[in-house]
This record gives C-alpha cells, structure tokens and sequence, in this order.
C-alpha cells in the first residue's frame, strides 16, 4: 500500500487548527471552584419539587477578530444579570448569583451590579440573593 502524504491543516499557509494555550499550573485549592457550586445547586434545583424550571444564564463580552478588524459581542443587555435563574411552582420568579465561600458581600462593580440587579427582583416580588451553597440557595428561595 502506497504511503499517503501528511495531511495539511492550513488555508493559504496560515494553521487551520491552532495549538492550545498553556496555562501556568494553578496550586491546588480546597475550596470548590464556583462551576462547581452552580452545578451542584442546579442540580439540586432541577430536582426539587417546588421548581418549575432553573436555568443557567451567560452574561458577560466576548472579543472577536474578523478579516483584521476587531469586534464585541455582549450575551446580555441588563446588567448584573445573574447566572441562575428560575421560577417556582405558583409564579414566583428567582435568581441566584453563586459565588464561591466564603462571600460576605460585593467587592467591586460588577458585584454591586449583581446586588442591584438581586434587588430588582426580589423588589418585583421575586426572590434573590447571592448563594455559596445548596444551603444557602435553600433558604434564599425559602424551599
């Protein structure tokens, strides 16, 4: 059988498939990560027999190039949006902002968004905060 040439993963000499970034090697923590607190409360959630439905939001600006130019895309026009939302059995409205322990409260602007935003709701008659744990996402949404 006849040797086939390597296959080339480029477009007009530039690399179609880049290399992956390295990242420097972080210590090991003990705390969970915050993907790991918002999985595990989603969860949770998602089982829960007073919720209707839960949701996990993206928020936040992406940088983008194309044919030189750079460019932005926003996920969200509100700011402070929380990245858990959802609503119980009877209407009631909730979001969840997930932070990683211990959290005693904004530390900067986009934090104070969040809390405004977290106020936004449970003025509307919805229920809100911020939540470290199952726990606290229990007695946030008063399940």
């Amino acid at each position: 059988m006849a040797d086939k040439p390597p296959l080339d993963y480029s477009f007009h000499g530039q690399p179609l498939i880049r290399e992956p970034k390295h990242r420097a090697a972080r210590a090991a923590s003990v705390e969970p990560l915050e993907s790991d607190i918002q999985k595990t409360i989603i969860h949770f959630l998602k089982v829960h027999p007073k919720v209707a439905w839960v949701a996990r939001f993206i928020s936040g600006v992406m940088r983008s190039e194309y044919n030189g130019r750079e460019s932005f895309t926003r996920f969200s026009t509100q700011k402070g949006l929380s990245d858990t939302l959802g609503m119980l059995y009877g209407g009631i409205l909730f979001a969840l902002e997930i932070k990683r322990p211990p959290f005693s409260g904004p530390r900067n602007s986009r934090e104070q968004d969040q809390a405004k935003f977290l106020g936004d709701i449970r003025a509307g008659g919805g229920r809100a905060g911020f939540a470290c744990s199952i726990e606290d996402a229990q007695q946030i949404l008063g399940i």
